[in-house]
């Protein structure tokens, strides 16, 4: 798309900085889209089951599915937080985080919070919600949708003819 000439791209990458009487810090957060976490871990499905009759049910609150999804959401907003952080410009050299290693996202905040203010952190964090188009409506919005969806699959299920 073009506006008045110019090809409009979306935001590739905000800059973030944190200024400090030694020298401001600079760190740039890439944009992160889902289907780069969902490319690496597939969102968790709930069960479906064919009764008898050969009518098929999906079992929407099977205590499992819904921790593993939970789960699931978790690290994909933790992986978010890693990979947009991840730009080459900022030569990070975490600690206790490695962007390959899933059970470590969860030391980001931690390892941030280590080296920044509460303010300086919650900067770094606004600016990477901003640039990955994540904000509080968009949030809401993604939670509604899935619930939604939960609810006509309980409605489909409890719809069924019994036996079926």
């Amino acid at each position: 798309m073009k506006i008045q000439g110019k090809k409009i791209s979306r935001i590739s990458r905000r800059c973030c900085v944190i200024p400090r009487e030694d020298g401001d810090i600079v760190l740039w957060c890439r944009l992160v889209e889902s289907k780069e976490y969902e490319a690496l871990y597939p969102e968790p499905q709930p069960m479906t089951f064919t009764k008898p009759g050969g009518a098929t049910e999906v079992e929407v609150n099977d205590p499992v599915f819904l921790t593993e999804h939970k789960l699931w959401s978790e690290d994909k907003f933790k992986y978010t937080l890693v990979a947009s952080l991840d730009d080459p410009e900022n030569a990070l050299e975490w600690d206790a985080v490695d962007l390959k290693d899933r059970k470590t996202w969860g030391n980001v905040e931690a390892e941030l919070r280590e080296v920044f203010s509460e303010l300086e952190y919650t900067n770094v964090f606004m600016t990477v919600l901003t640039v990955c188009g994540l904000n509080q409506s968009k949030i809401d919005e993604a939670r509604e949708t899935f619930l939604a969806q939960l609810k006509a699959l309980e409605v489909q299920n409890t719809s069924l003819p019994e036996g079926q």
